[in-house]
């Protein structure tokens, strides 16, 4: 994956918050040492890239990078990926 200016690799979080009706949530980053108290992201539907959209629910795994938002002036979710129920990390979704 290339990264580009505005543009991060892939960190893990949780949704934090999700409304299925308007399509949109935020996702808490899980910090460097797997703790729940990274920063938190707006994401949109449209940027699920793996999962089942039916799944996305308060608590869910997933993996994300951010992207600078020129509109909004700050950093979202991009290139969401919902992860399997039970998993918290990448190399529990490859083994």
């Amino acid at each position: 994956m290339r990264i580009i200016e505005g543009e991060t690799a892939m960190k893990n979080g949780i949704i934090r918050k999700y409304d299925r009706d308007r399509g949109f949530g935020f996702i808490r980053e899980d910090d460097s040492r797997g703790n729940r108290g990274g920063g938190e992201y707006f994401f949109h539907i449209s940027e699920l890239r793996a999962g089942d959209p039916a799944e996305l629910a308060p608590g869910a795994a997933v993996r994300f990078r951010t992207e600078f938002d020129k509109a909004r002036e700050k950093l979202r979710a991009a290139d969401v990926e919902l992860l399997p129920a039970g998993a918290t990390e990448l190399h529990e979704v490859i083994s």
